[in-house]
């Protein structure tokens, strides 16, 4: 697999480009930066390829892109000062657009898009603290956030993306919080800065509202996860999951989806990734494994089978196994338990 980084000199971009060369050395890596860019920290991965260009001239840009897998768009300037206003929006607005349209010409198989939680609309009844108060991708982007030039430019650099999605490129838009922590040493965020002035004192003034603050490796896990998880036929597989009555064997899923771009090896390797993913779970009952979207923890339920039609019902009543969950952590000092408890029996209809 080909995966191209913009920003690799960046505080997500060059992490992003230590997690790859770390956990997956069997994919080619190309780190994209600017001809002035100072690519020093780059150069001590052996196994990186880096290409200076100029990232407004298509030539330049379509010869990069060649040939690619992934690329996953991480570049952006990050200001809050009005003199920073046409800067961002070359930044973040026109070189999104320049991307995405040499990614439909190049034939990109799938690009990712690292946003911001300021791209998304911010509920005006945050403060009173209610969990539907709490913003997410269906808020509406209000007009007073077009007036501030990072959120503006981020908003508006989604639109170029979802704009070449309907022209059929396989997109992913990702939205993180202020990003806190290192995974290169000497490398950080705005969101450290942030985090030193508040315990430090020097911001002195408390507005209303919340902030989102998301660690750094929880961000690039899930750009991994876009890049290996994002395949349209599995997208397909959790929709099947996640429309169905109770849980499914693999040959079920399988006769399911009906997708040409997944085979029944496939879809056992990607439910096994999705497992680990805590995506889905995994359940055992007599006649084997069987799968289910993953519930959250107040929507835990357990299953009655029949033992003669096999039919499945789901108990509805509150699993009360917590405490011998927390009992056993506490005598074997295990950690993140889970159980899977199926109740068998003969259902109304084969008794009668």
């Amino acid at each position: 697999m080909r995966i191209a980084v913009t920003g690799a000199t960046g505080y997500v971009g060059a992490s992003l480009i230590a997690y790859l060369v770390q956990h997956f050395q069997r994919y080619e890596i190309i780190a994209l930066v600017r001809e002035t860019s100072n690519v020093r920290t780059l150069e001590k991965y052996s196994g990186i390829k880096i290409m200076k260009i100029d990232f407004f001239d298509p030539l330049f840009l379509d010869t990069a892109l060649e040939n690619l897998d992934v690329l996953v768009h991480t570049a952006a300037l990050v200001s809050y000062f009005k003199s920073d206003y046409t800067n961002m929006v070359k930044a973040n607005i026109l070189l999104t657009r320049e991307l995405v349209n040499a990614s439909l010409r190049m034939n990109v198989k799938k690009f990712i898009h690292i946003s911001s939680v300021a791209a998304i609309g911010i509920n005006e009844c945050f403060e009173n603290g209610s969990d539907e108060s709490i913003s997410n991708e269906q808020s509406v982007f209000e007009k007073w956030q077009k007036k501030i030039g990072y959120m503006n430019t981020k908003y508006q650099a989604e639109l170029e993306v979802i704009r070449a999605t309907e022209e059929n490129l396989d997109t992913v838009i990702l939205n993180p919080g202020i990003i806190i922590g290192s995974y290169v040493d000497h490398v950080y965020g705005r969101g450290k800065i942030m985090m030193e002035k508040i315990l430090s004192k020097k911001i002195s003034i408390v507005p209303k509202g919340g902030a989102a603050f998301v660690g750094i490796e929880d961000v690039l896990c899930s750009i991994v996860k876009a890049i290996t998880m994002g395949k349209k036929g599995r997208v397909r597989l959790l929709e099947v999951l996640d429309q169905a009555k109770n849980p499914m064997t693999v040959e079920e899923i399988f006769k399911e989806i009906r997708s040409n771009s997944l085979n029944l090896v496939t879809v056992y390797r990607s439910l096994n990734d999705f497992v680990n993913a805590k995506l889905v779970s995994c359940l055992d009952f007599h006649d084997g494994h069987k799968y289910e979207i993953r519930q959250m923890e107040l929507q835990h339920h357990h299953y009655i089978v029949c033992r003669k039609c096999n039919q499945m019902f789901e108990v509805s009543d509150q699993c009360n196994l917590k405490e011998i969950e927390e009992r056993i952590k506490e005598k074997t000092g295990f950690k993140h338990i889970e159980h899977h408890v199926a109740f068998y029996g003969v259902c109304n209809q084969c008794e009668n």
